[in-house]
């Protein structure tokens, strides 16, 4: 269910606040810009199918420092904000909680689950990550700030892999789970979706808030 911020923070005793420490450990926020559109809201439900343990956040009217407040006190890791330019124009903005650096994509295209006639659906288990092709600087930055989405222990179990490649500022994203023949000799991929590929623009040394 999608669910709002509820700006009430409530004293916990040490013995439950290591309780919801331990799960929040690793969570990752989305939310939208103001007044999100529903080709965004419906980009998020997508989206949510990726990463692992996200959670999406009604923007409603709360500002960017708000809600990274109270997500850091409930030790989020991660905030992703879709926000909506022009027309059909959508970003994708990632804020590190932790070294409060912000990185900020230009979302070029997008194939929805629904679009993709896809039957399969992703299980609750860690899927595995594999990041290609990102090399020098900029591309190590933005390859362990995609790590901060994942857990560094996937569960084979589910057998599902998040792929990130990265070529000339291009980020594609791909989500599949191998399935394997009655005989184990077999392997086949089936894909999960959505389809999505991001444009690096740049990073900011703070929240970048007056952009979002």
């Amino acid at each position: 269910k999608f669910s709002s911020f509820p700006f009430k923070i409530k004293i916990l005793s040490k013995k439950n606040f290591l309780k919801m420490e331990n799960f929040f450990l690793g969570r990752t926020a989305m939310t939208t810009s103001l007044n999100p559109s529903l080709p965004s809201l419906i980009l998020i439900q997508d989206l949510l199918s990726i990463f692992p343990k996200a959670r999406y956040f009604k923007r409603k009217k709360f500002k960017i420092r708000q809600i990274v407040y109270y997500l850091k006190v409930r030790n989020f890791k991660n905030l992703l904000v879709v926000k909506e330019g022009k027309g059909i124009e959508k970003e994708l903005w990632q804020i590190n909680l932790r070294k409060n650096l912000t990185v900020h994509f230009e979302i070029t295209s997008v194939l929805l689950r629904k679009n993709l006639g896809i039957k399969g659906n992703r299980t609750f288990h860690e899927p595995e990550l594999i990041l290609n092709n990102f090399k020098g600087r900029i591309g190590n930055i933005i390859a362990n700030l995609f790590k901060n989405l994942f857990s560094n222990r996937p569960n084979f179990k589910g057998r599902q892999v998040v792929t990130f490649h990265f070529e000339r500022s291009f980020i594609f994203i791909r989500f599949h789970r191998y399935v394997f023949s009655v005989s184990r000799e077999d392997v086949n991929i089936q894909e999960l979706g959505p389809r999505v590929t991001l444009r690096f623009l740049n990073f900011y040394n703070n929240l970048a808030e007056k952009m979002l």
